[in-house]
């Protein structure tokens, strides 16, 4: 639970969502996670606002005297999260809730593209930036056309960020249609390619 309200609070509503432009978790299903938290939890986060407290459920000791030094009793803000989350229609709820959202600034390539007709219900046709394209070895490219439709979205590769090998794929079978890698500088455009990533850190490996 402590992992979720970190995921949560920096997204939490509060006076600095007045200029909140952006709501950015990084990936698609860590932002469905905090939504889900505020459905599960939104009357206990609504008497924490009222009262300026921290639920006992929360054990973990840094989390609590961070809090406490910042918590304090803002009935209006917890009355106004009370009345948009009790109700049963939760369609658009981050617009309802961060009126001021412009965009979702979220991974959905990928794994991550079967969560973007739940983000659509949830933004209320807000704009998805998917900004970039990562593993767990490295970032590996940008999206510059951040505010594109996701069936569009393509990512320019960082070559200085990692080592980069290709696979060719054959797409009529989706399966690889050789064994030997080739590197960066032999892709052919047109062509379609399985990824393969190093990491410049020898420790890793």
């Amino acid at each position: 639970m402590v992992d979720r309200l970190r995921a949560f609070s920096s997204m939490s509503p509060g006076p600095a969502e007045e200029t909140r432009t952006a709501e950015a978790p990084l990936f698609a299903s860590g932002l469905l996670r905090a939504i889900r938290f505020l459905q599960l939890h939104w009357k206990q986060l609504s008497h924490d606002i009222a009262s300026g407290t921290l639920s006992p459920a929360i054990t973990d000791l840094s989390v609590r005297d961070s809090a406490a030094e910042v918590l304090k009793p803002e009935p209006d803000l917890a009355r106004f999260l009370k009345d948009e989350c009790s109700k049963s229609d939760w369609a658009r709820i981050i617009t309802r809730i961060w009126p001021n959202t412009k965009y979702l600034d979220v991974v959905i390539t990928g794994t991550m593209a079967q969560y973007i007709p739940t983000l659509e219900f949830y933004g209320g046709g807000l704009p998805m930036a998917s900004t970039m394209y990562a593993s767990s070895e490295c970032y590996f490219g940008l999206n510059l056309r951040p505010i594109c439709s996701p069936s569009e979205i393509s990512y320019t590769i960082l070559p200085n960020m990692g080592y980069f090998e290709f696979l060719p794929a054959n797409r009529e079978t989706d399966s690889e249609a050789d064994t030997e890698l080739i590197d960066l500088a032999d892709v052919e455009v047109g062509k379609e390619y399985v990824a393969r990533i190093g990491d410049h850190n020898p420790t890793k490996l």
